[in-house]
């Protein structure tokens, strides 16, 4: 059985691909030892830059409150 960490990876890298066969420019960042990248996925269509992070659940719906603070930060600085 996968661990959470394998699931997450090999989903990040099937997203990336679903976006570049739709047209998209795909950057998928590379996580560190530390985990410590913003973002999973960066994609831009139409000149408009994306930040992704995925994330896996068992829920339809992903709570929130699961976001890390680094998370949070890494997404305001991105609207800023």
């Amino acid at each position: 059985m996968a661990n959470n960490k394998t699931l997450g990876t090999a989903f990040e890298r099937e997203l990336c691909q679903i976006l570049k066969d739709r047209g998209l420019w795909v950057h998928f960042i590379e996580p560190n030892k530390a985990g410590a990248q913003p973002f999973d996925i960066i994609a831009v269509a139409n000149n408009v830059a994306i930040a992704i992070d995925c994330k896996t659940s068992a829920r339809p719906v992903f709570p929130v409150s699961r976001l890390e603070d680094n998370q949070k930060y890494a997404f305001n600085r991105w609207l800023e």
